[in-house]
């Protein structure tokens, strides 16, 4: 036990947190890693242990209140791609987005704001990123379905203009061989967050109703584009018809 925290203390001198994190997760040192974690949040969210509960020094986001300004720039978005921040963070930043609200003296989540559709499927914050790293099917398939399901969610003709917006801020792209499941899902939710602060960031449920434009008329011409349409409007997070 003295080694690994000796281990540990080393490693957070001479890395970043996030690093050091990673490294001591990776060497299951647990005990190690309590002192960079935090239990907010992790009980009423599928979180499955609050040792994946940590915040970097310099957190993306405040798991209070709902979602900032400041915590929706180009400047702090990119930190999720770039991986300079952890994957709780990312998971909070989306559950305050999609709604979910952090009560301090419950020590709860609270869905009542969160938008209509997806609270019926998810009462409680999903994991969107794949916290564990851990990709059997029995531990990533809910995972990957909900990753799925929020990528859904984004109209076609904006997939992929969100992260390419980041170029600026210092994100490059991915090569293909850097890919992996975790940088996937990071990009694919920043992707949507963007979306969301484009779209739906500051407005009610009304003013979303309100501005949201009519599904397209389709002539027999367009019948072979009408199964991915309609699949992606009704997947629309705004939206409140039956399925």
């Amino acid at each position: 036990m003295k080694i690994a925290i000796v281990l540990a203390s080393y490693i957070f001198a001479t890395c970043d947190a996030f690093t050091a994190i990673r490294i001591c997760r990776n060497a299951n040192n647990i005990d190690s890693l309590k002192f960079a974690s935090s239990s907010k949040g992790c009980d009423s969210s599928n979180v499955p242990s609050e040792i994946f509960c940590t915040f970097s020094p310099d957190p993306l986001v405040s798991i209070s209140g709902p979602p900032l300004d400041t915590e929706l720039t180009d400047e702090n978005v990119v930190r999720i791609v770039l991986e300079k921040c952890t994957d709780y963070e990312a998971n909070v930043l989306a559950w305050k987005c999609l709604g979910y609200r952090y009560d301090e003296k419950s020590g709860e989540w609270n869905s009542e704001g969160v938008f209509p559709k997806w609270r019926a499927r998810h009462p409680n914050p999903v994991d969107l990123i794949g916290i564990t790293r851990t990709y059997g099917q029995e531990v990533d398939k809910p995972v990957k379905s909900a990753s799925v399901e929020l990528i859904r969610s984004i109209p076609h003709n904006y997939k992929g203009k969100g992260v390419r917006s980041l170029r600026d801020v210092g994100f490059k792209g991915y090569k293909l061989n850097e890919l992996t499941p975790n940088k996937t899902r990071r990009a694919q939710l920043v992707n949507w967050l963007l979306y969301y602060r484009e779209s739906f960031y500051n407005k009610t449920f009304e003013e979303i109703l309100a501005e949201r434009v009519p599904p397209k008329k389709l002539s027999m011409d367009d019948e072979g584009v009408v199964a991915s349409e309609y699949w992606y409007e009704k997947l629309r997070l705004d939206m409140r018809i039956d399925e």
